[in-house]
């Protein structure tokens, strides 16, 4: 590997030197002298690991380059090497097993490092089962076929079925189990749904479009636990559309992350390598088995789920033209936005809806030649191609050299230009409108549970006796606090005795006035008022409605000062 013999001098020393012990019951027993492998716990071990491995993969190279070995189809690396895994390919035959199984053995005289057959497995694709178990037993492992469990992920040469799916499924309700959820509270389920519930598919979502299904079972067990705490709870009670509460918070949502956004998100990455990366292995690849030109290969799970973002793909993204041999005309923004939508008709007529900037920019003096002969018919299909050709004709485009030309670039609409999910999935949940100013509540100055607590309010969404009957409840509507109307949101917090006494109470205890006469609900969200002064009224709902479940439940009866006194122990103050 070109190392000076001093450096290997210095390895071997150390190498050498080493020694273990046998303790055996608390007595040190005799020095073992350590002369090959590499060991647990030595600082020096990982980077030997690492050089073994390059000489493995390097003397692997060589044995398909010689011809002892053969790649099962080009274009491929001969071997794959992870942290604690590797993946060798080569054409199932008896005389290519006995020569792999040579080159193990051979590797393990010089290195130390051995194979173990008890977790090695050969697998086979197109193969005759019984070439498949005769070359299996040559290497010493087990036979394998489709579909097989790699890297955590499910790896099938059809469509993965529902069982596929069920390990994902099954890892959100042993994590469920793990926690004590009727002693958290909503806000605490909240951060569990969005920090651990949330980030479990992410790995399954980087790579597989997940079906509908699976994506309304995890919401069902997200939905379940945000709302009951547990599955076996007698809790029904779910308040807010689970749409409302995947909005970003900034749209008035409670910002739990929506699967299916968060889905296309995370397989935007590919569309992202797939323009970006000019020298890649995979792309490679993949070329050679779909032999497809086009930006995308065909005939895939993958493909057909990138299909479906890649509209939404070409929006966020714009194309630098230099060559113009690899932009397409009508579906990337290269200067004049998406063509296919601004000239909806135009297109329609397109003879090659795939054509490229520099095919089509070749036939500008004579366009009707790119679109069907019905053209001249569509008045608005020839205004458009007229406003297209006057656009197309202010351009200042690089011109051709033979020698040397730029390629085409792709760039995000972001001034770093780094492409993450998380810009992707914001560019997606960018156009729904909910209520725009309920995203002031998370600014105010306030523990969690009291700003969950006032989002809850400012939907109408308590569980009010108004609220219960609504849903069916038979029960008596009388305010357990001031006993002179019925029982609504509304009134617990604008029109109840006990809470506007225990408003003054808390503003007067901090030396401050609020004089408004507007309904809390708009106070709370008023970016007029300052902070402090809607983070002590939205304090002051939350122990008011604390002080009502206490009665109901409890059969505790607190004071409004009492009750306004709590701030200082309970309210972040």
């Amino acid at each position: 590997m070109g190392f000076p013999l001093t450096f290997i001098h210095w390895i071997s020393f150390c190498v050498l030197q080493g020694y273990s012990r046998i303790i055996v019951n608390g007595l040190a027993g005799k020095k073992i002298t350590l002369k090959r492998g590499v060991r647990q716990g030595d600082p020096l071990s990982p980077y030997l690991f690492i050089l073994g491995m390059d000489f493995l993969s390097r003397w692997f190279v060589s044995l398909h380059q010689d011809g002892l070995l053969s790649l099962p189809f080009p274009n491929i690396q001969p071997c794959l090497l992870f942290a604690d895994d590797a993946l060798f390919f080569f054409r199932p035959s008896l005389a290519q097993s006995q020569t792999l199984k040579i080159f193990f053995a051979v590797f393990h005289q010089i290195s130390g490092l051995k194979i173990n057959p008890s977790k090695s497995e050969l697998l086979c694709l197109n193969t005759d089962r019984r070439l498949m178990e005769t070359c299996a037993d040559i290497l010493q492992c087990q036979p394998k076929i489709f579909p097989i469990t790699y890297l955590g992920l499910p790896l099938s040469n059809k469509k993965l079925t529902r069982d596929d799916y069920k390990p994902l499924l099954q890892r959100f309700s042993s994590k469920l189990n793990s926690w004590s959820s009727s002693l958290l509270s909503m806000t605490g389920r909240l951060v569990l749904v969005n920090s651990c519930l949330t980030s479990l598919p992410v790995f399954f979502m980087s790579v597989f479009r997940l079906p509908k299904w699976v994506i309304q079972s995890l919401d069902s067990i997200r939905r379940t636990f945000l709302w009951q705490g547990s599955s076996n709870s007698s809790r029904k009670l779910v308040t807010v559309s689970w749409k409302k509460v995947c909005s970003p918070k900034k749209l008035g949502g409670l910002g739990v992350l929506d699967l299916d956004s968060f889905n296309l998100a995370h397989l935007a990455k590919w569309l992202w390598k797939w323009s970006i990366s000019t020298v890649s292995n995979w792309k490679s690849l993949v070329r050679t088995l779909q032999m497809s030109h086009a930006i995308l290969p065909l005939n895939s799970p993958l493909t057909k789920a990138l299909t479906e973002i890649l509209p939404l793909f070409n929006s966020i993204t714009v194309s630098t033209v230099n060559s113009s041999t690899s932009v397409f005309f009508w579906h990337q923004n290269w200067g004049l936005g998406i063509l296919s939508s601004f000239f909806h008709v135009l297109f329609s007529y397109c003879l090659n809806p795939d054509i490229l900037v520099s095919e089509f920019l070749t036939n500008l003096q004579d366009p009707l030649i790119l679109f069907r002969p019905s053209l001249p018919s569509s008045s608005l299909a020839c205004i458009q191609l007229q406003q297209l050709t006057q656009a197309l004709s202010l351009l200042v485009l690089r011109p051709h050299s033979s020698t040397y030309t730029l390629p085409d670039q792709l760039h995000l609409k972001t001034s770093t230009n780094q492409f993450t999910p998380s810009y992707v999935y914001n560019f997606i949940n960018l156009f729904p409108k909910v209520n725009s100013d309920i995203y002031q509540i998370w600014s105010l100055k306030a523990p969690p549970r009291v700003l969950t607590f006032v989002w809850l309010l400012l939907h109408n969404k308590l569980t009010t006796i108004d609220n219960l009957q609504l849903r069916g409840l038979t029960m008596v509507n009388r305010c357990s606090l001031c006993q002179l109307a019925c029982e609504s949101s509304s009134h617990l917090v604008n029109h109840c005795s006990f809470f506007l006494e225990t408003k003054i109470h808390a503003f007067n205890a901090l030396s401050l006035t609020l004089r408004s006469s507007a309904p809390t609900q708009s106070l709370l969200v008023d970016k007029l008022l300052p902070k402090k002064f809607r983070g002590i009224l939205a304090i002051t709902c939350y122990f008011t409605w604390r002080e009502r479940c206490s009665r109901i439940f409890r059969d505790r009866l607190n004071s409004p000062l009492s009750t306004a006194l709590k701030f200082w122990t309970n309210g972040g103050f």
